[in-house]
Order: C-alpha cells, then sequence, then structure tokens
C-alpha cells in the first residue's frame, strides 16, 4: 500500500514541524508540497498530481500546512482501518482546531482513481471528486490531526479573513446559505473565545473579519503578498479596526447589524442561528489499538 501525502502551502509556520511528523510516522510515506500558488490554482495543482499519478500510488491524502499529527502512528491506524471499507473512494477526516476548540472537518484521503472536473469557482476551490462521495471518518482513531495548532499572527489574521469572505459572498447573487452558516458558526466561536484566557489568536482572527467588514470591496482571497501586505498596515497602528473588533465581540446587537448591512437582516439572522442541514454522508468508524 503506498501513500502520497499532498499538502499546499504558502509558507505556513507549522510545515517544519509537519515534515518532522510525516518522516517519524510508523507508516512512511511519500511527502509532495505544492507552494507559492494562489488557492484555486493550488487545488487545480493537487488534483492534477492525483489523476496523473494514480498508477504510482493506492492513496493520497491532502494534509495542508497548517495541519500537525497528534500521534506518530496515525497514518497506520488510518491505513488498517479503511481497509474494512474497499468500496470508499473517499474519506474526510475530522481536525482538532485550535481557532474554534472544537472539531471540524478538513482532511481528505483519496484512493486512486479518483477525477475532478475543472475548478469554476473562485471562492469555494475545494470541490469533491466527481465520481466519489464523501464518507465521514469517526472512531477512536480519531482526531489524529490539528489545525491551527502552530500559527503565526499573520496566518490568525487571514483565518478570519477568509471566513468572513465566504460569509458575505460579495462577488454573488447567488450566495450559498449552508456555506454562509458553517462559516458563522466558526465565527461566533471566535466571538466567544475573544472572551477568554489566552485569546491572542482570536483577537486576530476577528481584526482580519472586522478588516473584510471594512473594505467592502474586498470579495476573495488575495494572493499571500497582497494580504500580507494589509496585514503590516494593519499591525503598524489601525485604531479604527481595533475599535471595529472590539464593537463586533462585544456585542451581538451590532454584530447582527454589521452583517445585515451587507446580507439583509432575514438572511443575517437566519444565516447566524441556524446550523447547517444534517449531511446525508456515509459515516466510516476508524479505531486505533493505540493510546
Amino acid at each position: 500500500m503506498k501513500m502520497l501525502i499532498l499538502t499546499l502551502s504558502t509558507g505556513e509556520a507549522a510545515l517544519p514541524a509537519l515534515r518532522e511528523q510525516i518522516r517519524r510516522q510508523t507508516f512512511q510515506a511519500d511527502h509532495h508540497v505544492i507552494e507559492g500558488l494562489p488557492n484555486r490554482e493550488a487545488h487545480e495543482a493537487l488534483h492534477d498530481v492525483v489523476m496523473r499519478r494514480a498508477g504510482e500510488y493506492d492513496l493520497f491524502f491532502k494534509i495542508d500546512a497548517d495541519m500537525t499529527f497528534r500521534r506518530d502512528t496515525a497514518l497506520q491506524d488510518v491505513v488498517a482501518g479503511i481497509a474494512r471499507y474497499p468500496d470508499v473512494r473517499h474519506f474526510l477526516f475530522p481536525l482538532q482546531d485550535f481557532f474554534t476548540a472544537q472539531e471540524i472537518r478538513g482532511a481528505s484521503l483519496y484512493r486512486s482513481g479518483v477525477r475532478w472536473a475543472p475548478i469554476l469557482d473562485g471562492l469555494f476551490v475545494d470541490p469533491a471528486p466527481i465520481d466519489a462521495k464523501a464518507s465521514w471518518c469517526g472512531g477512536s482513531a480519531t482526531p489524529f490531526l490539528n489545525h491551527g495548532e502552530i500559527a503565526s499572527d499573520f496566518e490568525s489574521f487571514s483565518f478570519g479573513v477568509h471566513k468572513m469572505i465566504k460569509v458575505l459572498q460579495r462577488d454573488r447573487s447567488d450566495k450559498k446559505l449552508s456555506k454562509q452558516t458553517g462559516r458563522l458558526l466558526d465565527l461566533r466561536r471566535v466571538r466567544s473565545l475573544c472572551r477568554g484566557p489566552d485569546a491572542a489568536r482570536h483577537w486576530l482572527a476577528m481584526r482580519g473579519a472586522a478588516w473584510v467588514l471594512r473594505n467592502r470591496d474586498y470579495t476573495s482571497m488575495a494572493r499571500k503578498a497582497d494580504l500580507q501586505r494589509h496585514f503590516e498596515q494593519v499591525q503598524a497602528g489601525d485604531a479604527g479596526l481595533d475599535a471595529l473588533a472590539n464593537r463586533l465581540v462585544g456585542s451581538d446587537v451590532f454584530w447582527y447589524r454589521s452583517l445585515a448591512r451587507e446580507l439583509g437582516w432575514v438572511t443575517a439572522v437566519r444565516a447566524a442561528v441556524e446550523r447547517p442541514p444534517a449531511a446525508k454522508k456515509r459515516v466510516v468508524l476508524i479505531d486505533s489499538p493505540h493510546p
């Protein structure tokens, strides 16, 4: 059984740790890093590798550069666990997320032979394969990956930017409510964590969300260098942005009103309080004999 781990990176702080953790895994996998590309182009490159090298590997695991392993036996447990489900071609694993302090989904494992159509969406750039439905994974082996455990200040700011642009979806008339709802739930968690201890990363994320609200012509994730320049300007001192972030965290009324200014009251309130509809996905159990 041969596995290729594919990592998308734009210089994340966790990448050196991830490289070392992959080397320490009891199941040895090859590792290929796709670096320095804009979001859509990076995913297109990943899809190309999976389809082009299907004859070389049995499994392709998308593990991003902001993820880290929780134990050295993780890949061994995964390979043993998925053997029980030979008909499943796309496994979706949970992550322990350090920004929302809860489990999120986000690490995809593909069997060889899956295929993608060209990516036409400039905002939601990580589609499922066209010939394989995702099966969500649970069991004692999960979660075996952390998300955001090691993050720079810029990455924390970018987290808030990334979530808010997917909430607002400014450049589209047919906004996707399910996408808005999930991201707003994430931001709601970040808002609440801003009020607790050790909240530095959460405040940076809220400053990112506030920055998007203030810059109404910002519609999609810029190249890293462009967003980095905006972040450096913010870090140099921006009392107005700090005040906006404080109001977004401190006042539910102001939070909803800020969303409603762009989404309308009905959509803003519905997206903010509803949960995404339960996905009709198969759940597979990946258990671990390792503590």
